[in-house]
């Protein structure tokens, strides 16, 4: 039996990478690229996922940083991690087990859904559509679509108020440090993924789970409680 006039009250807003999709093959790609444009060593893909965060300009200064690297302009270097990345966002990128089926069965019972990512507005919308998932998100907030970046809490309280949800009614759900923070400064429940790229430990949160399936299981007996 369903229960949607419950679960129309509640709005998951979800992190992107390393929360719905594993993008980590396809980001060390545009990073190693940049990289290598000024001669400089590649990077691995897992030290590059650990480095992960606040964009991919970011990312990319990080790594410039892990290898002690005076020498390389950031912001060009930058410019050519986005303009490569912008060509080739889907090469290894995939979802995670149990995403598409969660979403899918998370919709049809009525919950607003959105995605709230550092990743570049134009190309989270791109990913999230050539992965056949974008049927499923309500509200899509990346970088440059006008509002602060994460651990700011402004895309979750304007998704809030477009759902026209209580804060309590509200989850963050993000495998990182970052995700946390944004979800604490909105006032929202708290959803820890373990399977992500950068888990921190010993952190307090209101949920934690170790796959997606588990993730819609657990979000489905709250809702019910």
């Amino acid at each position: 039996m369903k229960i949607n006039n419950i679960m129309k009250k509640y709005l998951l807003c979800f992190d992107l990478d390393g929360t719905l999709i594993d993008s980590r093959g396809d980001i060390a790609g545009c990073i190693n690229y940049a990289l290598n444009q000024f001669g400089l060593e590649s990077i691995s893909e897992e030290t590059i996922a650990d480095l992960v965060g606040h964009g991919i300009r970011n990312t990319v200064v990080k790594a410039l940083d892990y290898l002690n690297d005076e020498s390389a302009d950031r912001e060009e270097a930058g410019n050519l991690a986005v303009d490569y990345y912008a060509k080739n966002p889907v090469v290894k990128t995939t979802v995670y087990n149990g995403v598409k089926e969660g979403l899918k069965k998370l919709k049809e019972d009525g919950f607003y859904i959105g995605v709230v990512t550092n990743k570049i507005q134009p190309l989270t919308e791109k990913v999230l559509s050539i992965l056949n998932i974008s049927q499923y998100i309500d509200f899509i907030h990346g970088a440059e679509c006008g509002y602060p970046l994460k651990p700011a809490p402004d895309s979750i309280l304007s998704m809030i108020k477009k759902a026209n949800v209580l804060k309590e009614n509200t989850f963050m759900i993000g495998d990182g440090m970052t995700d946390i923070k944004t979800g604490r400064n909105a006032g929202v429940k708290i959803c820890l993924v373990t399977y992500g790229y950068n888990t921190p430990q010993g952190v307090e949160v209101d949920m934690r789970v170790d796959s997606f399936a588990e993730l819609t299981e657990k979000i489905l007996f709250v809702v019910k409680l």
